[in-house]
């Protein structure tokens, strides 16, 4: 395997690249990433690791993991972007299998497509016919508006359709296999304080608009 391993602020940058990576996994199995994948892996001393992968053909999409969370942004258009915590990654995650059946649905035209989730804290994956991406999107509720009347802001990304199946096949695998915090991660409504209609009602981050003052 290609590496290249440069030194700088005491920081270690090591980066493969169209390199096949076979990770193990815990069942003994070897878990390959695609060679057009590239890798960047980078430690500080005594600190949390941190990963990066590039995505897609054009390579503008980076995808930035941690213990705690993980970021989606565009290389050069830095105000696109979505960082997940835990709960919204969990959230996220959890809804992988409906918004492959509807990302796929844009290409076969066999129905209409108009999915939109919550994923916490006021953000929404969409997939709609006419758009071919999918969408990860902060929305905010207009002043003098109810629940139910979102709209979605600039503060974002959208994933092209080839960018969403090798993030949604190639690459969360692996995330899930060198962070386990992520893996197990569990949404907010899991949690014991969240139970009954009073626990879901007082919750900031499936009720963001509730607890917010949206002036816009």
């Amino acid at each position: 395997m290609a590496t290249n391993a440069v030194k700088k602020d005491k920081k270690v940058l090591t980066k493969t690249t169209k390199t096949p990576v076979m990770e193990p996994t815990t069942g003994g199995h070897t878990l390959p990433a695609k060679e057009e994948t590239s890798l960047a892996v980078a430690a500080d001393d005594g600190d949390q690791q941190q990963m990066i992968f590039e995505l897609g053909e054009r390579k503008d999409r980076e995808i930035v993991v941690s213990d705690d969370e993980v970021t989606i942004r565009a290389k050069f258009e830095p105000h696109k972007s979505m960082t997940f915590t835990k709960n919204r990654w969990a959230q996220f995650t959890g809804l992988f299998t409906l918004l492959d059946t509807e990302a796929k649905e844009l290409n076969r035209k066999t129905r209409p497509v108009a999915f939109r989730r919550h994923v916490g804290d006021g953000y929404y994956v969409s997939v709609n016919d006419g758009v071919m991406c999918v969408d990860i999107r902060k929305f905010f509720l207009p002043y003098g508006l109810q629940s139910g009347n979102e709209r979605p802001t600039k503060a974002g990304i959208a994933l092209r359709l080839s960018e969403w199946g090798e993030f949604y096949e190639d690459i969360v695998p692996i995330i899930h296999h060198l962070f386990p915090s992520l893996a197990n991660a569990k949404p907010c409504y899991e949690e014991d304080e969240h139970y009954g209609q009073l626990g879901m009602m007082a919750c900031a981050s499936c009720n963001p608009f509730d607890h917010t003052s949206s002036w816009s």
